[in-house]
């Protein structure tokens, strides 16, 4: 089978024989590591938003903003990215529960980014929220600095 490149919302997937492999990577301006970094030093249950733009196969995310404890509602989420001119790339949250992340799991959300600090090692790590095989899932991704 040849290989094609398919498009999904955010993502770009390379397709061979049935398996998908992911081969975006998500870069960070330094403006966005400072912020990272104030944040992970106040160390509160923090959620928000991941402004930037899609160039290659990059996502480039450009600013934060921090939202509090809780993610917007689904239909408060069309509404931000419209006032952003389309510019939401994803999310954060920060020592939050696991469970808060099952609402990230719906089809709105596919093919944007998650940055995910956890609680107890404060590590920084990235995933693409993606559908495979009628499952929605995050895939983790490379976090590269801009």
């Amino acid at each position: 089978m040849d290989n094609c490149n398919l498009s999904h919302a955010f993502s770009w997937h390379l397709l061979k024989s049935s398996v998908i492999i992911h081969v975006m990577i998500v870069l960070l301006t330094d403006e966005v590591f400072l912020t990272l970094d104030l944040l992970k030093a106040i160390n509160l249950k923090i959620q928000g938003l991941l402004i930037g733009h899609l160039r290659g196969n990059a996502i480039i995310i450009e600013k934060i903003i921090s939202l509090g404890s809780n993610l917007p509602t689904p239909e408060q989420i069309l509404k931000i990215n419209k006032l952003l001119e389309n510019k939401l790339v994803g999310f954060f949250t920060f020592n939050s529960e696991e469970n808060s992340l099952k609402d990230l799991l719906t089809p709105l959300y596919a093919g944007n980014v998650l940055l995910k600090i956890g609680k107890k090692t404060q590590e920084l790590k990235a995933y693409l929220i993606d559908i495979q095989e009628n499952r929605m899932i995050f895939s983790p991704v490379k976090i590269r600095s801009l």
